[in-house]
């Protein structure tokens, strides 16, 4: 997620505020999703087709210190949120569904 939350022509995604979807710039009909309808932590994401009745389509950056999370919009049946994370601090690093920790570094865009 190259310069995620910098406006610049190198941006990979952006945030659709309105519809709280995190957009592939390249193509905006696409959307970072967690497969299914159900949060699962350890799920890797995927850009699918955008869609309003999508749950897991829906994120919500969220403010830490010096940095922000992308958190899901819905909770797991434990209560909690999940969280975008990395697999590694590496380029190409697969992301994935995480339970939200503002400690962790792969969770920091």
């Amino acid at each position: 997620m190259t310069a995620c939350g910098k406006a610049n022509k190198n941006n990979k995604f952006m945030m659709n505020a309105f519809e709280d979807t995190l957009l592939w710039k390249k193509n905006g009909l696409k959307a970072v999703s967690v497969l299914g309808d159900n949060p699962v932590v350890g799920k890797a994401l995927r850009l699918l087709t955008r869609s309003s009745t999508l749950k897991m389509q829906q994120w919500n950056p969220t403010a830490v210190p010096n940095t922000f999370q992308i958190m899901s919009k819905v909770q797991t049946s434990a209560g909690n949120h999940l969280c975008i994370a990395a697999e590694s601090l590496s380029e190409g690093a697969q992301l994935k569904s995480s339970d939200c920790d503002p400690a962790q570094e792969m969770q920091q865009w």
